[in-house]
C-alpha cells in the first residue's frame, strides 16, 4: 500500500516530515511475534518503524500543538498501576553477535523465498550507551534520547542518567550480549522502556489488545 492507494486513509495516520513517513495512530496485528508482524505489515504494503523512526515519531507528537497527537503521546507513555495497562509495540531492530562485535540489523524486507532480510546491517556505534549486564537498566531523560542518539537511534553515552523523578524518562537495556534478540517499546507499571532483549519468536502477550505493531507508510 502507498499513499496513493484507495486503501490508504490519511485520517488514520500522522505524517512526520523529518522521516517522510505516515505513522499509524493505532497499532494492529496483536499477539503476533516479531517475524509475523513484519510479514503481515509487508503483505499490506506497510513497514515496521526502526528505532530512530520511532524516536522521531515520539518527538513529533510530543512537541505538536495538536491535541489528538498529544493524547496519543500520553497514551504511549502513561503508566498504569496494574498489568492491564501494559502496552508494547515491535520495532525494526535485530541484534547479532558476530566476530565478537554486536551488530544491529534493520529495514527488513521479505525476499523471494519468504525470508526476512535486513537492508541495513551495521556494527553498533562505539558511542552507544551500553549496560554492563542484562539485569541492569539505564534510566535516561527522554529529551536526551531525542537529542543524544546515534544514527542507529540508540541513546549515546552523552545521554544523562536519570537523577530525579522527572516525568519523561525511559528505561533502556542494551548490553553487548543481545545475540538474536530484537527491540520493542513498552510501557506499564515500570514506566516506558526501550527494550533491546526481546525474543522475536515469542508473541507479545497482553491482557488487552494493547501490544502489537504500529504500521508506517512512506509518502510518495
Amino acid at each position: 500500500m502507498d499513499t496513493k492507494s484507495s486503501s490508504f486513509h490519511e485520517s488514520d495516520f500522522i505524517y512526520v516530515p523529518s522521516i517522510n513517513l505516515y505513522v499509524a495512530k493505532d497499532k494492529k496485528f496483536f499477539r503476533k511475534n516479531w517475524f509475523e508482524a513484519h510479514k503481515r505489515l509487508q503483505e499490506d504494503g506497510q513497514k515496521m518503524l526502526t528505532i530512530p523512526e520511532f524516536a522521531e515519531f515520539l518527538k513529533y507528537i510530543k512537541n505538536t500543538e495538536n491535541d489528538e497527537n498529544l493524547d496519543l503521546f500520553y497514551d504511549i507513555f502513561s503508566s498504569g498501576d496494574d498489568h492491564y495497562y501494559w502496552r508494547g509495540e515491535w520495532l525494526d531492530a535485530k541484534f547479532e553477535l558476530k566476530d565478537k562485535k554486536l551488530y544491529i540489523h534493520s529495514n527488513h524486507v521479505i525476499d523471494k523465498k519468504g525470508d526476512l532480510i535486513p537492508k541495513s546491517s551495521e556494527v553498533i556505534d562505539s558511542k552507544t550507551l551500553m549496560n554492563k549486564n542484562s539485569s541492569e537498566d539505564s534510566d535516561i531523560f527522554l529529551e536526551d534520547w531525542f537529542k543524544y542518539q546515534t544514527s542507529q537511534g540508540l541513546p549515546s553515552k552523552e545521554a544523562r542518567l536519570r537523577r530525579d523523578n522527572s516525568r519523561w524518562n525511559i528505561s533502556y537495556d542494551l548490553t553487548n550480549r543481545e545475540d538474536g534478540l530484537v527491540a520493542m517499546f513498552s510501557c506499564g507499571v515500570h514506566g516506558p522502556q526501550l527494550q533491546c532483549e526481546q525474543n522475536p519468536y515469542r508473541p507479545i502477550q497482553s491482557p488487552k489488545e494493547n501490544a502489537g505493531v504500529r504500521p508506517a507508510v512512506y509518502k510518495l
